[in-house]
This record gives structure tokens, C-alpha cells and sequence, in this order.
């Protein structure tokens, strides 16, 4: 048999042989310098697309880096500023509140040993005004009147006011003349309570007898029921003292 060769076998036969030549020098190539090393290559179009989104959202960031640099510093400030005046005013009411307890303390102390006069009736009523310095030699018109509203709480009294007369004379007294007089105040009271026995003085007389002492001139009455039982002339003379700031009743001496 008789074999033929035709062009179109020819043109095969040489592609294969030429294939066959240059795929070594191919392999050599593409090991030692790669694709992209000898032919570049161009970006697909989603790769180029996420390089633009990603480099507009860094110019975003950038920009909104630049803004929120530019109102740091001011709201900073202010913030800052806000935060010094919270805590001055905490300061300054701190300080106030222990300038007022400091000042409260000072006058409770002060009023605890400041000398302290009680004032009568008969001052209160009085026309003009009487001068007090916390002497006895000083002020005699002032236990002068101490003497009147004193005589009356001790010597004017019904039988159904006599205890609470007498108390309230026993608040007078010094604590020594309290302690002289207590026991039988309280006495003369219980028991002229239940005989029915009032009492009255009917003050003509008052004289300041220095350096201490007021002396009281009068007419004494004592009823029992209805009944003027006494009826006598009567002089008190009242010794005052100073106890806890305030004048009180140390001695009292009758005449009759």
C-alpha cells in the first residue's frame, strides 16, 4: 500500500514538531519569571471596583477624621471648663456649710455662757427704759423690779393656786436658798391648800438697799374661806445673787 502525505498532513506534522521544540524553553519561562513577570497582567473590572470602594471609603474616613479633629478641641474646652465649675461650686458649698456649722457652734457656746437677765412684768409695763450691766451695785432699780414681780409670786395665792405659785417661785431661788427653802415651801403649801387658806400683800413700799438687797413694805392678809383671818404689817427684804448669768433670790429675810 502506498502511503500519501497531503499539505494539510504536512502543516500538522510541523505544529506538532514546533510544539514539541519551544514547550521546554515554555516551561523554563513561566518557572523562572512567571506569567505576570513577563506579561502583565490588567485588573478584572469587580477587582478594580472594590480597589475605587475601598479608596472612597478612605477618603471618607479621612474626612471625617479632619471634622471630628476640628470640633475635638472646642467641646473638649467646654466639657473641660463644665467639669472645673462643678467642682469649684462643690468646693465653695463645702466651705460654706463648715463656715455655718463653725458660726452655729460659736453662738450656741456663746449663748450657753452669756449672762442672761429674766425680765418682769413691771419692766415690760415700765415708761421708760431701765439699764442693765450685770452688777448688782449697779442695778438696783432693775431688782428693784425683779423684788415686785418676785414678793408677788411668793405672798399672792389662793388655795387651788398655791402650789403652782409656790413652784414657780422655787425656780427663783439660787440652788443654796433652794436647797434651804424647798422642803418647807412645799409644806406650807400642802397644808394651807387643805385648810382653805389665801393669801395677800398689799405692797406700799419698795426700796433697792445696796449692794444686793430690795427691801419690801406692806400689809399682809390671810383669809380662810371668806374669812379675813390676818391682818399686819409686813417687810420683806429679798438678797440677790448671780447664778448661771441671771439674778436670783439667795436669802429672804420677814419683819412683822
Amino acid at each position: 500500500m502506498e502511503t500519501r502525505i497531503t499539505k494539510g498532513h504536512k502543516a500538522t506534522r510541523l505544529g506538532v514538531i514546533l510544539a514539541a521544540l519551544f514547550a521546554p524553553l515554555a516551561a523554563m519561562a513561566g518557572t523562572q519569571y512567571g506569567p505576570s513577570a513577563c506579561w502583565p497582567t490588567r485588573p478584572s473590572i469587580a477587582s478594580r471596583r472594590r480597589r475605587s470602594g475601598s479608596s472612597s471609603n478612605e477618603r471618607r474616613s479621612h474626612l471625617c477624621q479632619e471634622r471630628s479633629a476640628g470640633m475635638s478641641t472646642p467641646y473638649a474646652g467646654a466639657v473641660q471648663q463644665s467639669v472645673r465649675a462643678v467642682a469649684a461650686w462643690r468646693l465653695a458649698c463645702f466651705v460654706l456649710a463648715i463656715a455655718v456649722v463653725s458660726i452655729s457652734a460659736v453662738a450656741m457656746h456663746a449663748s450657753g455662757v452669756q449672762r442672761t437677765v429674766l425680765v418682769p412684768y413691771g419692766l415690760y409695763s415700765a415708761n421708760g427704759a431701765v439699764k442693765v450691766e450685770g452688777r448688782p451695785d449697779k442695778d438696783g432699780q432693775y431688782l428693784a423690779l425683779l423684788a415686785r414681780a418676785d414678793i408677788a409670786t411668793m405672798l399672792n395665792w389662793q388655795p387651788k393656786t398655791i402650789s403652782t405659785q409656790l413652784d414657780a417661785f422655787l425656780t427663783r431661788l439660787s440652788p443654796a436658798a433652794y436647797a434651804r427653802y424647798n422642803l418647807d415651801l412645799r409644806n406650807t403649801a400642802t397644808q394651807y391648800a387643805h385648810l382653805n387658806i389665801a393669801e395677800v400683800f398689799y405692797l406700799q413700799k419698795v426700796e433697792y438697799a445696796p449692794p444686793d438687797s430690795v427691801v419690801l413694805s406692806g400689809e399682809l392678809d390671810r383669809y380662810t374661806g371668806e374669812t379675813r383671818s390676818t391682818h399686819t404689817p409686813a417687810t420683806y427684804t429679798f438678797h440677790y445673787t448671780q447664778a448661771n448669768g441671771v439674778y436670783a433670790i439667795d436669802r429672804v429675810e420677814t419683819q412683822q
